[in-house]
């Protein structure tokens, strides 16, 4: 019931979005998309301090410290888990890719670029 319930805040988000958007001019929708690409941008720095994070308490854990090489794979596998769970997986859904195609080509290209980025 809780997936139910889920789909149908991410049905109600996107027809909100689009009432919003129909009122607004291409500067502010542009406006709009760029807030959103800090607003990941963001989230991704906090995802990059969390991973840091793990990997100390993962050390702590296992009682001994990891390697340069086993760091880094650890962290690139953590990292590109994190970004497609709270990132990737809303920035290339087919119903968020049709609505902001839909408002702004450009915008739909500069998410676009920015979602290949940090996959």
């Amino acid at each position: 019931h809780h997936w139910m319930e889920e789909s149908q805040h991410a049905k109600l988000d996107t027809l909100i979005v689009d009432e919003i958007a129909s009122g607004l001019g291409r500067k502010e929708i542009e406006k709009g998309i760029d807030d959103y690409m800090d607003i990941g941008k963001f989230l991704d720095g906090g995802l990059q301090a969390q991973v840091r994070m793990d990997l100390e308490s993962l050390q702590k854990a296992i009682g001994r410290v990891l390697g340069a090489a086993e760091r880094a794979e650890i962290e690139a596998a953590q990292l590109k888990s994190y970004r497609w769970t709270f990132l990737l997986s809303g920035m290339t859904h087919p119903n968020f890719d049709r609505s902001l195609r839909e408002l702004s080509v450009d915008g739909h290209r500069r998410v676009g670029e920015l979602a290949r980025a940090i996959a």
